[in-house]
């Protein structure tokens, strides 16, 4: 199991990652195409809580994902040897 769940995981995260760059570029680039259009502070004080918002969530995205992906995968190997050391255990025999 642990064989096909680690890849998948890591595609998953890799997948995340791109979409939350992508995500990031785009509403920072649609918020300063916004700022030279309008050219107005209306504009800024209005939509600026909004994409510190937006960006503070995509970073922890961008942070949570791998992090996540690395204790999910410690869990997997740990339950994997949890589940074989018994069988090697009762297997392996004495000298």
């Amino acid at each position: 199991m642990s064989s096909s769940l680690v890849p998948w995981i890591d595609a998953l995260v890799s997948a995340t990652i791109r979409v939350s760059v992508l995500l990031l570029v785009v509403v920072n680039g649609v918020f300063v195409a916004g700022i030279l259009r309008s050219r107005s502070r209306t504009f800024v004080d209005r939509w600026t809580g909004t994409v510190i918002l937006a960006d503070a969530a995509l970073m922890l995205a961008l942070i949570g994902a791998p992090v996540a992906s690395a204790g999910i995968g410690l869990v997997i190997r740990g339950w994997h040897a949890l589940v074989e050391a018994p069988q090697t255990a009762i297997t392996t025999p004495k000298q």
